[in-house]
């Protein structure tokens, strides 16, 4: 018995109508408040105070058995209860106003009574039909009253009082049909919404699993990548005849093409999951267009292209724009460009157009490559797909660029377009909204934006702590540092590392964060907590995990900087430069 009152009780309708009738209850309360005098004028003295102590004690304890309901706190059945039995309370009183009407024998009063007796049907139909006892509560002593009071007390004529009861009965039937029905459809609206809240946590746990997979995946494969490209950088330094250097570079370009699927996979990812945002700066504009270009130039001047960039006078070289994004945009277009085009141009421009908001840019990049068919074109930005099979034998690729260009377009703003005739040649035109930028010139110099050279000089002969459990890794670590003239100790995990600090005094620390024993990020909480001078050295993140919001993660650890496996020279020395700056810039400020 105990567990059907339970169920019955859980019922979720009934916090909904109990937290309805909270909303409600100062409109009650007007209700009352404009009822009262009029009960006074129509029926007099004893029927006001009558029907006033009964309605203003009953709506004191709905106020009372309501409140739990005006927050999202669980309830208990207890409370479930007390709203119910505040109900009853409730609607009795509101019924005896129209059953001490009724009794005056009054034409106006008894038409009043009925108007009342009603209206508590219509207010339960209305507010109460979420759930059967809800319904039941209400219902039963409002038809009830509505029908039993002519039956009881009947001044008319029985024909006319035929017509009465037979018409407050249909009327009766007529409101328990609508409440059956609006009860019906509620449940089924419910049971669509909690169908739909299931398949939307499927779909949010599968997006998790599958976010998780590849961050696991990108991991497991930069770890072993860092080693191969590391020592191929070494073995490129080394005295090798031509075709040997050639051998290595064709390694090393495919490293990084393997690095850059990996990077439009995570970014696909993130796109797909709502994870990947925006962030605008005041940047110059001309200058990220003319860097990515300049970065096709010699693979375009290999195969005889020639690669052009021209920029329309009126579009301002500063602009508020997220340069990141829109540099990946457009090296994907400029990569496919240069891939499909074997002899001719490759043509770059950019203008700018006056938006409500702002300015929206136009970068067209037209090639003269293969082209492609218009039902090629269609399915051209659909992830994991390119114009036909032989396109992928002969020139590789995922087909992931312009997919991941569409879904960055369109998180600025903008879209991509494309045309393009078979045989002749190809358009893409891509459109975003910018700002105009707050702040017209080069930013001051930072960390972020060091020259290589500043970066190497602020580094050299260095004591470095190398902190990592992979032995390749500290090697290639080892190998890139060598030009600089830095000692070098090594250290297997966190805990040899915090004991390094301790015995020895560092310049730099560069932690890996996946390692037995302590981890990366624990090693760095228990560093910055020392109460020793070292607390403060220089931690740059070694990590094969390529997230934002890893390295999001690390930063706000106490970590001071980020290198991103596989390591390359420039990358490693920036990171190095960066966290040394920012913890000169922080000594400065705590003196």
């Amino acid at each position: 018995m105990t567990k059907k009152r339970t169920k019955l009780f859980s019922n979720p309708a009934i916090d909904e109508a109990a937290a309805g009738s909270a909303r409600m209850w100062s409109a009650r309360l007007v209700m009352i408040m404009l009822t009262l005098p009029l009960a006074y004028i129509g029926a007099g003295a004893g029927v006001a105070l009558t029907w006033g102590g009964a309605i203003l004690s009953a709506e004191t304890l709905s106020f009372i058995a309501t409140r739990p309901f005006r927050t999202d706190r669980t309830r208990s059945d207890f409370q479930r209860g007390l709203y119910l039995f505040s109900s009853l309370y409730t609607i009795l009183a509101w019924l005896l106003l129209g059953v001490l009407y009724w009794m005056t024998g009054e034409p106006a009063l008894m038409i009043t009574a009925l108007a009342v007796l009603a209206g508590q049907l219509i207010y339960v139909q209305g507010f109460m039909h979420g759930s059967p006892i809800t319904l039941t509560i209400g219902g039963i002593p409002a038809t009830a009253a509505l029908i039993g009071a002519p039956l009881l007390i009947h001044p008319f004529e029985p024909r006319y009082q035929l017509v009465l009861v037979g018409s407050l009965i249909l009327m009766s039937a007529f409101a328990w049909r609508a409440a059956r029905l609006n009860f019906s459809t509620r449940a089924a609206l419910r049971s669509a919404t909690d169908q739909l809240e299931d398949e939307k946590q499927s779909v949010e746990a599968a997006s998790e699993a599958k976010s998780a997979f590849l961050a696991t995946m990108s991991h497991e494969i930069r770890t072993p990548l860092n080693g191969m490209l590391g020592m191929a950088h070494a073995l490129e330094s080394d005295d090798l005849s031509e075709e040997q250097k050639e051998r290595v570079r064709t390694i090393i370009d495919s490293g990084y093409l393997l690095t850059a699927v990996l990077n439009d996979v995570l970014d696909l990812s993130k796109i797909e999951a709502g994870k990947l945002e925006i962030a605008p700066i005041d940047d110059d504009f001309h200058q990220t267009l003319h860097r990515v270009v300049r970065l096709f130039e010699p693979q375009a001047s290999d195969k005889g292209v020639t690669l052009s960039l021209t920029i329309d006078p009126t579009l301002p070289q500063w602009l508020r724009f997220d340069p990141v994004r829109v540099r990946q945009c457009l090296s994907n277009l400029l990569s496919n460009a240069v891939k499909f085009t074997a002899a001719g141009r490759i043509e770059v421009s950019a203008r700018a157009e006056d938006a409500p908001d702002g300015k929206r840019i136009l970068i067209s990049v037209s090639d003269t490559g293969i082209g492609m068919s218009p039902k090629a074109v269609d399915g051209l930005f659909t992830p994991f797909t390119q114009a036909d099979a032989s396109i992928t034998r002969r020139f590789a690729g995922t087909g992931l660029g312009l997919s991941i260009v569409r879904q960055l377009a369109r998180l600025m703003g903008g879209e991509i377009s494309a045309e393009s005739v078979e045989g002749e040649g190809s358009v893409f035109t891509l459109d975003f909204q910018v700002q105009e930028a707050e702040q017209k010139g080069p930013p001051e110099t930072g960390g972020e934006r060091m020259a290589q050279d500043d970066a190497r000089n602020l580094l050299l002969e260095r004591r470095i702590l190398v902190a990592d459990d992979n032995a390749v890794n500290r090697q290639v670590t080892r190998i890139f540092l060598a030009p600089l003239g830095c000692e070098i100790i090594e250290a297997t995990d966190g805990a040899e590392a915090i004991s390094a600090l301790g015995e020895q005094k560092f310049d730099i620390v560069l932690m890996d964060i996946h390692m037995p024993g302590m981890d990366g990020i624990e090693a760095i909480r228990q560093i910055r907590k020392s109460p020793e001078n070292w607390s403060c050295v220089p931690v740059v993140a070694l990590t094969a995990d390529a997230m934002e919001e890893d390295r999001a993660r690390y930063l706000e650890a106490g970590m001071d900087g980020a290198a991103v496996k596989p390591l390359d020279q420039r990358q490693l020395f920036t990171a190095m430069a960066t966290a040394v700056e920012t913890r000169r810039r922080l000594s400065a400020r705590a003196a």
